[in-house]
């Protein structure tokens, strides 16, 4: 195995080639080591390059009706290698990031006193490596189409918050088959992959603090409530916003941005006096993965009881996912049963099993569990992401498992997926 970027290169075959990252298992620190095969791969990252995650609009058979990012590459409001426009209003279909397909593989090594974690990805098969299927990540936080009674992923409206995560489960598989709100294992592969090409557990700390820096009491003045202040897109404030307010943004939807964030400012702000001056975190074209409004993930159940402790039951199917049971579910292991900074992952996920961290230690993101209010709380369902006001609680990995299905708020809502082959 070939550890960090400085060593020769190796003579693994094309098909065999892989990277990936390896930390500690008690390591404090948020960087990690890049691994590899050979130093070229360990390089150029195949399975996050931009031929292999792009943003597109799709049918809702899942094909490419046509891509997005113009002579950038990152300009969703052209047609990708063009100046032709592109409709991101729904026109033509859903406005989504594409993950093509790939290869990874999680592992635990010891050597002495030590254990480390790996993980690793590749674009071709490998012995031993877990095929994660072709996959659609909304880049719009989800907004609900009555017309059609649909979920959908489109630039320039108000995000759909204030649901149960079953209402949104179902509006998201009315738009067809594999059609679901932002699954667990999907997201907990994808966070991986992510440490993978950045080198860092922290993605405050490493791409953008996020829209988390407001003030809870004056979001609550401006918005009559904890609702979305701005569009999915960013460019225009939400229809709950204050009339009075002003925002200023640099075309968010045309922003050279792949991963990074996108800053705006809103005048008038609070009780009509502040300035908010804070940023849209981008992740692979997707506009606010943490900050803003918590999403709901699915596929997962936690199941709180004190004979058991804190259970996690994960899904990978879509037709599987439902509330409160562990049918068609696997239990992955126990999880923290009190809230704080993750200081360590379950293995092989991004939930904590302790919570002694801080928000510059390790993954920098704070955990919330009702465990330790009601230790036989029984089923819980599970958001992420952080709010507009949690500061250096939020973050990818900043999940929030107090609540139960019967759930709804105005500050919670949910992202538009599809899950392919």
């Amino acid at each position: 195995m070939i550890v960090g970027t400085s060593v020769a290169k190796s003579v693994s075959s094309l098909a065999g080639r892989w990277y990936g990252f390896r930390l500690i298992k008690s390591q404090t620190g948020s960087i990690v080591i890049a691994i590899g095969s050979d130093q070229d791969t360990i390089a150029s990252k195949p399975v996050s390059s931009p031929d292999r995650i792009y943003p597109a609009v799709i049918n809702t058979a899942g094909d490419i009706v046509y891509k997005l990012g113009g002579t950038t590459g990152n300009d969703l409001t052209k047609k990708r290698n063009t100046s032709e426009a592109s409709d991101l209003t729904g026109g033509d279909g859903e406005v989504m990031t594409v993950f093509e397909p790939f290869y990874y593989r999680y592992d635990i090594i010891v050597d002495g006193t030590t254990t480390y974690e790996d993980w690793k990805f590749s674009v071709n098969p490998i012995p031993g490596f877990t095929r994660m299927p072709r996959f659609f990540k909304g880049i719009y936080p989800a907004y609900y189409d009555s017309v059609t009674d649909k979920l959908r992923s489109v630039s320039g409206v108000t995000p759909t918050t204030n649901e149960r995560r079953s209402w949104y489960r179902q509006k998201a598989a009315n738009v067809g088959s594999g059609w679901c709100i932002e699954p667990y294992y999907a997201d907990n592969v994808l966070y991986h992959l992510l440490v993978a090409e950045r080198l860092n557990l922290n993605t405050q700390e490493d791409i953008s603090v996020g829209a988390a820096n407001a003030s809870s009491g004056d979001w609550n003045t401006f918005c009559g409530g904890y609702w979305p202040v701005w569009t999915a897109d960013g460019g225009q404030l939400s229809s709950y916003a204050d009339a009075g307010g002003v925002l200023s943004v640099a075309s968010p939807n045309a922003a050279d941005v792949r991963t990074g964030e996108i800053p705006l400012t809103i005048e008038n702000w609070g009780d009509g006096t502040l300035t908010l001056n804070t940023q849209i975190a981008v992740m692979w074209h997707v506009r606010d993965p943490w900050g803003h409004t918590w999403k709901f993930k699915d596929g997962i159940n936690i199941h709180n009881s004190s004979a058991n402790g804190a259970r996690v039951f994960t899904s990978r199917k879509a037709a599987n996912f439902a509330d409160d049971t562990d049918i068609n579910h696997n239990l992955i292991g126990n999880i923290a049963e009190n809230d704080g900074y993750v200081s360590r992952f379950l293995a092989g996920h991004i939930l904590p099993v302790e919570t002694a961290g801080s928000s510059s230690q390790h993954v920098g993101d704070y955990y919330y569990t009702y465990y330790d209010n009601s230790p036989d709380s029984g089923w819980r369902v599970a958001f992420a992401g952080g709010l507009l006001h949690y500061g250096s609680n939020a973050g990818f990995a900043c999940f929030r498992v107090f609540n139960g299905s019967s759930d709804d708020y105005s500050y919670v809502g949910a992202r538009l997926c599809k899950i392919g082959k």
